[in-house]
């Protein structure tokens, strides 16, 4: 924070020391202590305000992440909302924002494992429609997607099972 008069003031959080404080706004340890009448150069209480010396400068920002850092994030995100869809059983749902992480995630050399997943809820939901023959295309498109994909653990019944390895379920005819 940076008040009218122009200082950095800064809040202590649980855990933080008087060190890795210096350290974030490039000052010495001792410039603190200083500024703030400390003594003990002890544990800070957590919550208080210190007055940081004028030449103490504001931690540079982050990094903006690249576009494929968001394009994973959103993909995360979709899947993740697909998944709880899925498990409330709403399946439509679940194919939506299964399909919209898939087509996201596409050409996204790092969303290969991701979008496995993404296709992999997209089959479940499809298999739990009862639409079999589009659940098998898209668990072997799984695969396709990334080889090493394995299904998280619990996660297949025994029709999914069925399912997954591309058998249909003829004794539902």
């Amino acid at each position: 924070m940076i008040p009218d008069g122009g200082r950095i003031l800064h809040r202590v959080a649980p855990g933080e020391s008087l060190g890795e404080i210096a350290a974030r706004y490039r000052i010495s340890p001792r410039a603190i202590a200083r500024e703030n009448h400390l003594r003990d150069p002890g544990p800070l209480p957590v919550g208080r305000t210190l007055v940081l010396p004028a030449d103490a400068r504001l931690p540079a920002p982050p990094p903006p992440a690249t576009q494929e850092e968001s394009v994973i994030a959103r993909g995360r995100a979709l899947v993740g909302e697909a998944e709880q869809h899925y498990f409330a059983a709403r399946f439509e749902s679940a194919k939506r924002d299964a399909r919209k992480a898939e087509s996201l995630l596409l050409g996204q050399p790092e969303g290969d494992a991701l979008r496995a997943r993404a296709l992999f809820v997209l089959a479940s939901a499809q298999a739990g429609l009862g639409e079999e023959r589009e659940a098998i295309r898209s668990f072997a498109a799984v695969r396709v997607a990334y080889p090493g994909f394995e299904p998280p653990q619990g996660w297949l019944s025994p029709r999914l099972e069925q399912l997954y390895r591309g058998e249909p379920d003829d004794s539902r005819q």
